[in-house]
């Protein structure tokens, strides 16, 4: 197992699906939620931030899908997006790395977070680059920074990339991690029916 905690983040409110829990919207035959979970299965310790309104929802399938030993969370910010989400993960994570992923994503390959912890050597994130965009939703933070969104969040400072400007950054390009291999697509994302019906069409 790898010591490390990974943070699943899926207490998002899905707007744009209709209000519908993205987490269990269907891609290759399997809920989204399950797809994020595969790409962290190596992890000895992992948390999935939720909503009040979809926590009950959430432990219920991980009771039903046989997942004993992973723990849901409410985001202790509700409604402050992903710097709220990430906040309660680190500020619960119980080793010093934390790799965060959104349930949205399910073409990340497993391996991609091992790669990203290679890279980790004294920073406060590892954050992948793709198409000249951070992608700080598929990333890994140190548990030191957790005042720096505590203060983030108290000043209603929202926005991930602005955060990301006040941290010692590791980035990794792009041209850099396609060389090892991983899919070009690995960031595509469902925040739509379409993106999804898009997605669908997309190989693994």
């Amino acid at each position: 197992m790898i010591e490390a905690t990974a943070v699943i983040l899926a207490g998002g409110a899905s707007k744009r699906m209709n209000g519908q829990d993205k987490s269990y919207a269907m891609y290759s035959g399997k809920p989204l939620i399950e797809h994020a979970l595969k790409a962290v299965k190596k992890f000895s310790d992992v948390i999935i931030t939720a909503s009040k309104n979809n926590y009950e929802s959430h432990r219920a399938w991980l009771y039903t899908s046989g997942y004993n030993n992973v723990r849901v969370i409410v985001d202790h910010e509700g409604g402050k997006g992903p710097v709220g989400g990430i906040y309660t993960g680190i500020y619960n994570a119980v080793h010093k790395n934390v790799v965060v992923i959104s349930v949205d994503t399910p073409l990340i390959d497993e391996i991609f977070f091992e790669y990203l912890l290679g890279e980790q050597t004294d920073y406060d994130a590892v954050v992948p680059v793709s198409e000249g965009m951070l992608q700080p939703l598929c990333a890994v933070y140190s548990k030191s920074i957790e005042s720096v969104f505590s203060t983030a969040l108290e000043k209603g400072h929202l926005k991930i990339i602005r955060l990301l400007e006040e941290l010692q950054v590791k980035e990794v390009d792009e041209k850099k991690w396609v060389k090892q291999g991983f899919n070009q697509n690995m960031f595509m994302n469902v925040n739509t029916y379409e993106n999804l019906r898009q997605l669908n069409g997309t190989s693994e």
